[in-house]
């Protein structure tokens, strides 16, 4: 596949221009966001200490001479300047954005500021760590600032301009220190975790993916440790017969999930059971306790006990608040292909993996890797107050000018309270990015209501790292969860059939080669099923899609996949609620309903970061994980393919740990106990192809 070859944007020392200032004491924001929300990603400033919400869209920042909080250059004197260390970022998607493809790619800076930007290719994204030294003026009397402008374009005319000033403030007395006392405390923000695969370049990392070159020059690619850029080329791979393959295959395989038992104490020891209603009340059916199935994966408390085992195949989300009985079981029968690029040359066993499209060689929708690929399983509005969602009919793209239900479909203005109904929207549009794996279906036996159906599709294209001679793998395949909050879907009502047990999304069944939907809008079409049989819930499939009416909204999901070992470690977010020192996910919220800021969210590390009242707390919905309430650790562990250069399939599995934002349903978000962590351990087969 032919990639255009890219240029660099250097920051240096370019002339400037003019920006207005705000000067505040101590460390504040003030964001000047004009774009489109839709375009407001193609660029983006992150990492830079007490950002503000909007902050990564541009605006000012101001901090004090040798306050630590935000000055960091490491001197605790008055040196009349102010260290800035953030970072730039292009094509970051997040709930209201997409990745678009880059044309132009252009900062200009003031003296003071160094670092380098390389533009990627296509939709891929990239991130550069930069430094901003602001000297104050004369002698420190007066605030210095510099300003930084990021602009960028895409090939289908979006654009996107972030423009930052940075304010110094001189400081005439003595540097603040952090001090503790009997009744007050000063603590310093702690800096952002070191994180290989998370798309942010902090020292000491070199580069960072997720994005196709980690942000190394064209002809290199990021190690997996993100410790250095390694020189690659397509002459160099050395993988069997050919030597060069031209694609990675994975397919995922069916869960091990194991047994459940009773907990809690009211049931008799090792009560066995498949829902909570098999318990004696209060008690909770769960299978961490029992050791059966695979285990590849743990929750440890704070004593350091494992108080969960994680199965292989399984979904886990939430915290010690989650209703839905855990874990949901990941299909099988899933296939994703990424393109193999480049291979290192000091270690030409080592692939580069990029993201297919639709046309590549044995790829479909249903398999590729683009964040961008036009899907057309699933039709959306053009236009209107529906923009976007998913739709079958024109109908289905009237909604809501205003008022409390915006965006809501309706028929009629009698349908918006204080508004009106617009019905200028079309049903001729698709859903960006390619699937991944079938319809996963989430049931709940606890309330059946809050059962959903959730439909995966590719956010980012997929960039990554694989060994052909070990199997290890490295994946960023960044994903969009639509969500469709369809209760129990074939309990016969709705002219769809009465089936046993929970079925969220449509089924595929039947006799096998004339199986037929079960459910939904296609009720009766004919289709082929996208998983096996592992449950009431399944066999799903896409010719079998839930009904648009019940679209509730969509969550990114930020897969970082590896067939290695991931942990996560729970922090203090918070000052409140109760149990804030075991919290994996930190987010903008406050103590009463709504309780979370946005849409679209903000993540966060500290309280600190959450300037936009009352959103004033960084803290996840829930202490804990998984029904831990203590939980201090989340690990998971993945499994290499091992020696793939004889070109045949070999077991493997790849695992994510995660944080999942709130879905801003008040349903949804109750029975998963979102935002919170999330964690997931998907078995299978890796292959390469010639």
């Amino acid at each position: 596949m032919q990639r255009r070859e890219f240029g660099r944007v250097k920051l240096g020392n370019l002339l400037g221009f003019m920006v207005f200032a705000v000067v505040l004491a101590g460390f504040v924001g003030r964001v000047v966001a004009k774009d489109k929300p839709q375009n407001e990603c193609l660029g983006s400033f992150q990492d830079l200490p007490n950002l503000p919400q909007g902050g990564e869209n541009g605006g000012t920042v101001t901090c004090n001479d040798c306050d630590p909080s935000c000055d960091q250059d490491g001197v605790n004197t008055v040196n009349n300047s102010c260290t800035f260390k953030l970072t730039a970022c292009v094509n970051k998607p997040d709930a209201s954005c997409v990745a678009g493809p880059l044309k132009k790619v252009k900062l200009m800076v003031q003296k003071g500021v160094t670092g380098t930007l390389t533009k990627p290719n296509g939709t891929d994204s990239a991130c550069a760590a930069f430094t901003a030294v602001v000297k104050t003026k004369k002698t420190g009397k007066k605030a210095g600032k510099t300003t930084v402008k990021l602009m960028v374009k895409t090939t289908d005319k979006r654009t996107d301009k972030d423009v930052l000033t940075l304010v110094c403030n001189s400081t005439l007395s003595v540097c603040p220190t952090t001090t503790t006392s009997s009744t007050t405390s000063t603590t310093m923000v702690a800096p952002p975790p070191l994180v290989c695969g998370d798309g942010r370049i902090v020292a000491p990392e070199i580069c960072d993916p997720p994005f196709t070159q980690g942000g190394c020059p064209s002809g290199q690619i990021c190690s997996g440790d993100c410790s250095t850029c390694m020189p690659c080329s397509n002459a160099s791979c050395s993988c069997g017969t050919p030597a060069r393959p031209s694609q990675l295959k994975f397919t995922t395989g069916v869960p091990d999930l194991g047994t459940k038992v009773c907990i809690g104490g009211a049931s008799p020891p090792n009560t066995p059971c498949v829902k909570d209603q098999d318990c004696t009340n209060p008690d909770t059916c769960s299978s961490c306790p029992t050791t059966d199935g695979t285990v590849g994966g743990t929750v440890k408390d704070d004593s350091g006990a494992t108080a969960c085992n994680l199965r292989s195949g399984g979904l886990y989300f939430g915290g010690v608040g989650v209703t839905v009985p855990l874990p949901a079981s990941v299909p099988d029968m899933g296939s994703s292909l990424t393109n193999v690029g480049c291979c290192v040359d000091s270690a030409p066993t080592k692939m580069q993996l990029l993201a297919t499209i639709p046309t590549d060689p044995g790829a479909s929708i249903r398999s590729c890797t683009s964040g961008t690929a036009a899907d057309p399983v699933y039709p959306a509005c053009v236009g209107g107050s529906r923009v976007g969602k998913p739709c079958r009919v024109v109908s289905e793209c009237a909604g809501c000018a205003g008022g409390s239900r915006k965006g809501s479909q309706c028929a009629a203005d009698i349908d918006c309270p204080s508004s009106t109904c617009d019905m200028t929207g079309t049903c001729t549009g698709t859903l960006p990015g390619c699937l991944f794996g079938p319809p996963l279906p989430i049931p709940n036996s606890t309330a059946d209501i809050t059962s959903t159906c959730v439909i995966n599709r590719v956010a980012q294209d997929a960039a990554g790292l694989a060994d052909c001679s070990t199997g290890d793998t490295q994946l960023s395949l960044p994903l969009i969860s639509d969500i469709y909050l369809t209760g129990d879907l074939l309990n016969g009502t709705g002219g769809n059939p009465d089936v046993p047990g929970i079925q969220p999304c449509p089924l595929c069944t039947g006799t096998p080669g004339s199986e037929t939907c079960q459910g939904g809008p296609n009720n009766g079409f004919a289709c082929t099923p996208g998983s096996g049989a592992l449950g009431a819930a399944y066999p799903t499939s896409h010719d079998c899609p839930p009904p648009e009416g019940k679209f509730l909204g969509i969550l990114p999901i930020p897969f970082a996949l590896s067939s290695g070992t991931q942990t996560k470690t729970a922090q203090h977010f918070a000052d409140t609620p109760p149990g804030a020192n075991f919290a994996f996910c930190g987010f903008c919220g406050r103590t009463t309903s709504p309780s979370f800021e946005g849409p679209p969210p903000h993540p966060c590390l500290s309280s600190a970061e959450c300037t936009n009242a009352p959103f004033t707390l960084c803290e996840q919905r829930d202490p804990g994980a998984f029904n831990v309430g203590n939980a201090q650790t989340i690990s998971s562990t993945g499994s290499p393919a091992g020696d793939l250069t004889d070109h045949a399939s070999h077991s493997s599995r790849l695992v994510s740990i995660f944080c999942i934002p709130p879905a801003y349903d008040p349903i949804v978000d109750a029975a998963a106990d979102l935002p919170g962590p999330g964690a997931v351990s998907l078995p299978g087969t890796a292959q390469i192809l010639p």
